[in-house]
């Protein structure tokens, strides 16, 4: 994930956070903020070394979409949801709900630990969309509880499988509208080893990509 995109990400949910109980009350998402590090048995990091485009503040806004279109080339990406109302992306063009910016609509980022500047510290891919509906037909939806992720990455993976990485997730003990995942399936294994940053609203976790 590109530094600027969470720097911004990270001021936006400042600002959600010092928000009042009606603000919330009519915000239509949460938000499901997930990192996640693919190493393989060795423990070696098989995200690290992708040919990767970020996003560079001396460079246009035209010139670094051009240079995010082309990370595109290196994998596809899906989310499927519960219920297919609660996926942003599929209510904005189905049913005209706005959401943040549907450039970014199943996208992945790469940023390294948060820290930045740590030596050898692990590559994060960050799943986007981040969000699922709060409010459909006049109702409170609970939080999106799973959500699968349909990642093909020929250079991770090393092949041009689809892989899926199934995620749980529950609302945060603290009230906000940040979900925070809990367990992760991927490769017919569990994982359960989350750690959460940012005030406990970003979600990081690591799996074994075996090849098997």
């Amino acid at each position: 994930m590109k530094t600027l995109k969470l720097t911004v990400l990270l001021a936006i949910m400042l600002i959600m956070n010092s928000c009042n109980k009606q603000k919330e009350e009519i915000y239509p998402f949460y938000q499901h903020h997930f990192f996640l590090s693919i190493q393989d048995a060795s423990g070696n990091d098989l995200i690290k070394g992708i040919d990767w485009n970020i996003w560079q503040p001396d460079k246009s806004q035209e010139e670094n979409q051009a240079a995010m279109e082309k990370n595109k080339e290196l994998y596809t990406l899906k989310a499927i949801y519960p219920e297919v109302y609660m996926d942003p992306v599929w209510m904005h063009y189905n049913m005209g709900a706005a959401i943040p910016d549907t450039r970014y609509c199943y996208e992945l980022g790469i940023m390294v630990d948060g820290n930045y500047k740590i030596n050898n510290a692990p590559f994060y891919l960050g799943f986007y969309p981040q969000h699922s509906i709060r409010h459909y037909n006049g109702k409170e939806l609970p939080v999106a509880e799973k959500i699968t992720y349909q990642l093909s990455c020929p250079y991770i993976f090393g092949d041009d499988a689809t892989h899926d990485i199934i995620t749980w997730w529950k609302q945060n003990s603290d009230g906000s509208l940040n979900a925070l995942c809990y367990r992760i399936e991927f490769e017919g294994k569990e994982f359960t080893q989350i750690t959460y940053d940012y005030r406990g609203s970003l979600s990081f976790a690591t799996v074994i990509f075996d090849g098997k």
